[in-house]
């Protein structure tokens, strides 16, 4: 039996490590609510980006999106770039524009930085949970 609470404390652990790592190399730590905020919507901002890619998908046909083994095709490379990897760059990029870039906390140029990483890690968080809750983990972790 697999046990939820478990699989939710592994797929978080890896964010919140990597957070507790790069605020304590922070010489002039954040508020506490504004690092919560930043790291929670990069989470929500994991919603959009799901939905946006899955409509990317319906669009570009699905034969793009895998690169043979040996060979590099210029449209797939192209399509995962634009689909994907800038999708998901932008609106972490939107959640610190929205929440930090006019705030008075900015006070260093090494805090968009570390804002920029704690939306990343939220962001990655919430993947994780995505991912450990999907019906393939249930089958590898059967195994």
């Amino acid at each position: 039996m697999i046990y939820p609470l478990y699989l939710l404390l592994l797929a978080i652990a890896p964010g919140l490590i990597w957070l507790f790592y790069f605020l304590q190399k922070d010489v002039h730590p954040e508020p506490r609510h504004m690092i919560l905020k930043v790291f929670f919507l990069g989470m929500l901002s994991a919603l959009p980006a799901a939905l946006i890619e899955a409509g990317f998908q319906q669009i570009v046909p699905e034969k793009i999106f895998f690169i043979k083994a040996w060979g590099y095709d210029f449209v797939a490379f192209l399509s995962v770039l634009v689909g994907v990897a800038l999708v998901e760059e932008v609106l972490k990029f939107l959640v610190v524009q929205g929440k930090v870039l006019r705030s008075p906390e900015l006070d260093e140029p090494i805090d968009l930085i570390l804002y920029m990483i704690i939306a990343g890690l939220g962001f990655a968080t919430l993947e994780n949970i995505f991912i450990f809750f999907s019906p393939e983990i249930e089958v590898f972790l059967r195994l």
